[in-house]
């Protein structure tokens, strides 16, 4: 996945991300709240002795002071010198105790040794830590930084030593300079220099001697003072640390539930587990999914919107899919149900009908019919009383809508052997018969997966679409409903992925349709203000499929006068010109509405827009 989908997966989950960057800098603030602090305040030694200004450090004396500073360290922390500290300041405590609050740290290139001690309160560590020194410099293992008196006369000797070896050099260099000098004068001068190699032996002597002590050595040099604030726990540092591992843990979390998550999302998630053309994506837009179900057909109500610039877009697509050869009829079918095969259906017959092309929508869903109440429209007959045998005209099996072009047959009432009849020589007479009366005919079936009614549709008619719902439709359902219509030869011409949000959308145009969405909405509605779906029409032929609007363009008047004269097929009539053998259609009104605002919005100021619900 590239770095644009990354980012996209990143901003869908944003709130959870949010929530746990918020809820880790919260918990680790009132974590550290209530902590109780802790004062932290240490003492520095200094292990030998000090250079003298004016003399160079020996660098023996400091290899071995920096040796000794690392004994040092081991030393102080011993049971042995924790137990003095107890004893000396009646600590409640055992040493092991002590020590967890006690250590000591010197640098492997430095003479330095530092103790810290932790407590409380500022001034118990204060006094932890010098007491911890005070018994260092009190045990036998260490000596004070003070002279003593075998340093006192080694640097007397070393001092008078000094003297007396300038002195004797002066002379040699008085005599040395003499040109004539006599034979006592010589004598004197080699008496001198035997005299100048054991002044300088003793001097070496001395050095050794002092070198040797100065290396032991241990001075204070920076005592423990009560610290002026809390070293632990640091509020604001560890409220950002929490922050920080909150959101680690948040993107985790979100990669952990996206992994497990096996649902489609994405274009490329459908056409590389499917080998589809993607034919378009439906955007999910906001909307109250109480409201009347006709509020989601978008492409008749709000002809502006995304979601309705998306079924135009399939149909374009499934024109240019279907070749030289037009689209008769056209089915659409989803794996599992609640994926919008019926909303899709339905407003791809609308946009056909809108498109100039005689449509007649087909719900062949004989299972849980949905068409009917879509459109608002009874369901005493339809296309199972067609294939029981009634007789009937075409104006009276379906129900004319106020979409010019557009007719809906509905189910009727559910038969007891739905996929037998639609597998019926009666099913494929039906659909030839409507196909003689309009340009196309969209058939919405019931999910794949469940039965096998819409495999067997899918046999009878030119094209098939399949209905994707995005974070819902799993990989599995997609990929056995994919077979289902592979195994009995369907022409399956792609897939439609619904219920895209608009972060999916990498081009833009989610984002361009909502800019000029809102306006174009508005004016479509305030054009009619008259109910959306009309009365079905009678038998009598007196309407003549929405006063003739529906005809489709270079249809000869033969063809129009089809409508109610003539039979349809000469191999098995099913709708007939005869009003006296038809069977009427049901009189009657859309079913009561529970809302009780009219079927069609009413009219809005036009800086607002009303969106339907997902399709």
């Amino acid at each position: 996945m590239d770095l644009r989908h990354q980012l996209a997966f990143l901003r869908s989950a944003l709130p959870l991300i949010v929530i746990g960057t918020l809820v880790g800098a919260l918990a680790a603030y009132l974590v550290s709240s209530v902590l109780p602090p802790t004062y932290q305040s240490d003492t520095t030694l200094l292990v030998g002795q000090a250079a003298n200004p004016g003399t160079a450090a020996d660098y023996n004396q400091l290899l071995i002071s920096q040796r000794l500073s690392q004994t040092y360290a081991q030393l102080v922390t011993l049971p042995e010198i924790a137990s003095g500290v107890i004893k000396k300041l009646n600590l409640s405590m055992t040493p092991e105790e002590l020590l967890k609050h006690v250590h000591a740290d010197a640098a492997l290139d430095s003479t330095l040794l530092t103790v810290t001690a932790e407590a409380g309160s500022a001034d118990e560590a204060a006094k932890i830590a010098n007491a911890f020194v005070a018994e260092l410099l009190a045990s036998p293992f260490a000596e004070q930084g003070t002279p003593t008196e075998i340093e006192t006369l080694v640097q007397e000797d070393l001092l008078a030593v000094r003297a007396q070896t300038q002195q004797v050099q002066d002379q040699i260099d008085a005599l040395v300079a003499k040109t004539d000098r006599t034979d006592a004068e010589e004598q004197r001068l080699a008496n001198l220099q035997a005299q100048m190699v054991g002044l300088r032996s003793t001097l070496a002597t001395l050095l050794s001697l002092s070198t040797g002590s100065n290396a032991n050595l241990l001075t204070v040099v920076d005592p423990a003072i009560p610290p002026s604030s809390a070293s632990s726990p640091k509020i604001p540092l560890n409220t950002v640390l929490g922050g920080l591992l909150g959101l680690l843990a948040a993107v985790g979390i979100a990669y952990t539930i996206r992994r497990l998550d096996d649902t489609i999302k994405t274009p490329d998630d459908v056409e590389s587990l499917t080998g589809l053309p993607l034919l378009g994506m439906i955007v999910r837009m906001p909307g109250d999914k109480a409201r009347p179900l006709h509020y989601r057909l978008a492409t008749l109500l709000y002809p502006r919107s995304p979601a309705a610039e998306g079924f135009r877009h399939v149909r374009t697509n499934v024109d240019f899919a279907s070749g030289e050869a037009p689209i008769r009829s056209l089915l659409v079918a989803s794996a599992v149900p609640g994926e919008g095969k019926t909303i899709t259906a339905s407003n791809l017959a609308v946009a056909y009908a809108q498109a100039g092309r005689t449509t007649c929508l087909v719900d062949a869903d004989l299972r849980r019919p949905t068409i009917h109440e879509l459109f608002g429209l009874p369901n005493d007959h339809g296309l199972s009383t067609l294939m029981a045998g009634d007789k009937t005209t075409f104006e009276s099996a379906t129900h004319a809508t106020d979409v010019p072009g557009l007719r809906v047959l509905t189910s009727g009432p559910l038969p007891p052997n739905p996929a037998e009849l639609l597998a019926s020589a009666r099913m494929r007479a039906i659909l030839a018969e409507l196909l003689e009366r309009v340009d196309l005919v969209v058939i919405d079936s019931p999910p794949l997966q469940a039965v096998t009614d819409a495999a067997v549709l899918s046999s009878l008619v030119d094209g098939t679409i399949l209905v994707v719902a995005a974070g819902k439709t799993r990989r599995g359902s997609l990929v056995r409903g994919r077979d289902a219509l592979q195994r009995v030869g369907a022409n399956v011409l792609g897939a439609l992925l619904n219920g895209v949000s608009e972060g999916m959308d990498s081009g833009g145009a989610f984002a361009y349709f909502g800019y000029y969405g809102a306006a174009g909405e508005t004016a479509a509605l305030e054009v009619d203000a008259s109910p959306v779906f009309a009365a079905p029409l009678v038998a009598s032929g007196k309407q003549d499929h929405a006063a003739g609007n529906g005809r489709s363009p270079g249809r000869s008047a033969a063809g129009v006068s089809g409508y109610q004269s003539g039979p349809l097929s000469t191999n098995a009539t099913v709708l007939t010109d005869d009003a006296s053998t038809a069977q009427p259609a049901a009189e009657g009104r859309p079913p009561d509405d529970p809302d009780p605002a009219p079927a069609r919005p009413p009219r809005r100021p036009r800086s607002t827009g009303r969106k339907p619900t997902s399709a």
